[in-house]
């Protein structure tokens, strides 16, 4: 069986995500899903973080699927994704 964790779904500060996702590294999760799905106006972290820290979670062994909002609201979100 394997271990899926998703994507974090609260308004975390910018220092705990990336400490969840440090801890990830070396927790027993084969796959860790990052992105923002819940809200574009929550900008905590950018895609550059985003891609930083799945090039990280991969080198520690992890799959990474990157996700985004599912819905669009806004021809700013709509730009954002």
């Amino acid at each position: 069986m394997a271990l899926t964790v998703g994507p974090v779904l609260y308004h975390w500060s910018r220092e705990t995500l990336l400490h969840f996702y440090a801890d990830l590294a070396d927790s027993p999760a084969d796959t860790v899903v990052l992105g923002e799905a819940v809200c574009a106006r929550r900008r905590e972290l950018r895609l550059d973080d985003w891609l930083a820290l799945g090039r990280e979670l991969q080198a520690a062994g992890k799959e990474v699927v990157l996700v985004a909002q599912t819905l669009i609201e806004s021809e700013a979100d709509l730009r954002l994704l």
